[in-house]
């Protein structure tokens, strides 16, 4: 009997000379994937967390040779040092009273700013000399706007201007500009007092939110217009995609996608894992279907899904799985795979 090939999945990735680094949604598993050969070569776990483990990381980031990770349900900023293979852990204060920790982050300089998503705080990490600064001045000013629907603050979505990033808010009516070189910030207010916004993109070069609890467009450039989502299509937006020249707003697993064209919103049969933008005609997603793509100048120049194929990688995968205790069969963890695992 042909045996079942390993498909993996992803929280979020790195491109970087066609080379792609991921970290999986479902395991605690940093892994490289060569666009050119189609082979996957398994780095390994994070120390101190099994390996099926559910979105441990929300964001890979790259500095000179190390690979960065930013916790999203772990504890820790994890550094992955690609010279002598070690990994480093640095602990985020108070992190276990938070649901999810930091779901984007950019690297300026020497600087890692990590954005909080539930935690209350833009934490910078200087990578020369490991020290954390915390900045938690906007988070106050949100709190103070009157406005909280729920405990989150910012998920993936962002515009960036050279080093002035700009991102919407999830509980307020505002958005956040913040320059990565000087620390500046500023909280634009922007609608009715009881919005609340789920991203912020460039449609037609035309700077538009996206709505958190009401499903609805906003343009902020020249004249301003909210265009409503259709109730059906219910939209739980993660980003917005240019593509084959019409865009797409790209929804969770936890609604749908469409495609905007205009006033006029048509259902799209796709729904993302994640998606890592360099900007609006640039990125890399995958779908919920476990499939990579990556979008360079609004067109789609890699679409696989991940299998690993070669024997090395097959038997680090195995002995992470062997080392770990399954609670139930998913489409990635058969019963047949862990068995194999064991054995």
């Amino acid at each position: 009997m042909k045996k079942k090939q390993i498909l993996l999945d992803a929280e979020t990735a790195y491109l970087e000379n066609e080379k792609i680094y991921l970290f999986g949604s479902s395991f605690n598993l940093l892994y490289i994937y060569d666009i050119n050969t189609k082979q996957v070569q398994i780095i390994g776990k994070i120390p101190k967390y099994s390996f099926i483990a559910t979105k441990l990381i929300g964001r890979i980031l790259k500095w000179k040779h190390k690979i960065i990770l930013l916790p999203f349900m772990a504890n820790e900023v994890w550094i992955w040092d690609m010279g002598n293979r070690q990994w480093q852990e640095i602990g985020i204060k108070e992190a276990s009273s938070y649901k999810m920790l930091f779901y984007q982050g950019f690297v300026c300089h020497d600087e890692v700013h990590m954005i909080g998503c539930y935690y209350p705080a833009i934490v910078r990490l200087d990578m020369n000399t490991l020290h954390l600064t915390y900045d938690s001045r906007m988070y106050d000013e949100i709190d103070r706007s009157g406005n909280r629907n729920d405990s989150i603050y910012f998920r993936t979505e962002y515009i960036r201007d050279n080093n002035t990033v700009i991102m919407g808010c999830c509980n307020t009516n505002r958005f956040l500009k913040y320059n990565l070189d000087n620390y500046e910030y500023e909280l634009v207010e922007a609608g009715n007092k009881d919005n609340d916004y789920e991203g912020i993109t460039r449609i037609n070069n035309h700077m538009v939110m996206v709505g958190r609890h009401e499903q609805s467009v906003y343009n902020l450039d020249g004249k301003q217009e909210k265009k409503d989502i259709p109730a059906e299509i219910n939209c739980h937006y993660m980003a917005t995609i240019f593509l084959d020249g019409q865009y797409i707003l790209l929804s969770s697993v936890n609604g749908n996608s469409c495609v905007m064209d205009g006033n006029h919103f048509s259902l799209l049969d796709e729904k993302c894992l994640f998606c890592e933008k360099a900007d609006n005609r640039n990125y890399i997603y995958m779908s919920d279907r476990y499939v990579l793509n990556i979008v360079i100048d609004g067109k789609k120049i890699f679409s696989e899904k991940i299998w690993i194929k070669n024997a090395e990688s097959e038997k680090s995968f195995m002995d992470l799985l062997a080392s770990s205790h399954v609670i139930e069969e998913s489409d990635l963890v058969s019963l047949e795979l862990f068995v194999r695992a064991i054995l």
